[in-house]
């Protein structure tokens, strides 16, 4: 990942985190000045999280965040699901082994993650596990979509033990069909690991339902 990508995630999360208002105009230079980038970068990164559909330009004001707070959880999850199951489907036929090697190496990290309890570090590697999915369907609309759909995501917070080890095996689960070449396993896992968190999620926004 190249240098500007990172910062382009560091400025994603600063924007999904409580530091962050609703209706803060960003500029050129907040940015920079913030995340330490010439003025140049800066203007690309804003330009890019435009084009994503993150931010909206305001006409001789600067950028302000799109507003996705009447998104519900039950519409995301029901979007990524879709899309995800697409990419699994897709990624057992089109993956190379370096995908795979990618998805490996991204699971013996989280598995450590697991093991010492990292709720700090697991949600970024359950975020990266589902972006080399993805990159694995060799799909460049579902990449575009995926990544608009990390606009109103915002890491699930708290993590207990038992979504590290569930969440974890999933993703195993996912990984094993995909190397299988089973499309049907692989489409089959993502909907019941996505659909338990839609399902969790859910009882959240209406724990009496």
């Amino acid at each position: 990942m190249s240098d500007l990508a990172v910062v382009e995630d560091q400025i994603r999360e600063y924007l999904a985190s409580p530091e962050a208002s609703k209706d803060e105009l960003l500029s050129e230079r907040t940015i920079a000045s913030k995340f330490s980038l010439n003025r140049s970068n800066s203007r690309k990164l804003l330009m890019s999280l435009e084009g994503q559909g993150l931010l909206e330009c305001l006409p001789q004001k600067g950028y302000r965040r799109v507003d996705y707070s009447n998104t519900t959880n039950r519409t995301f999850y029901a979007v990524r699901s879709a899309i995800e199951a697409e990419a699994a489907r897709l990624a057992c036929e089109r993956a190379t082994r370096e995908d795979i090697l990618r998805m490996m190496l991204i699971m013996e990290e989280a598995e450590e993650a697991v093991k010492r309890a990292d709720f700090k570090r697991f949600p970024y590697l359950d975020r990266d596990f589902h972006r080399a999915l993805i990159a694995a369907s060799h799909d460049k609309l579902l990449k575009k979509l995926h990544t608009l759909l990390y606009i109103p995501a915002v890491f699930k917070q708290p993590w207990q033990n038992d979504d590290l080890i569930q969440t974890h095996q999933h993703h195993l689960d996912i990984l094993d069909a995909i190397r299988k070449q089973d499309p049907v396993a692989a489409v089959a896992a993502i909907k019941e690991h996505i659909g338990k968190m839609c399902n969790d999620e859910i009882f959240k926004e209406n724990p009496n339902r």
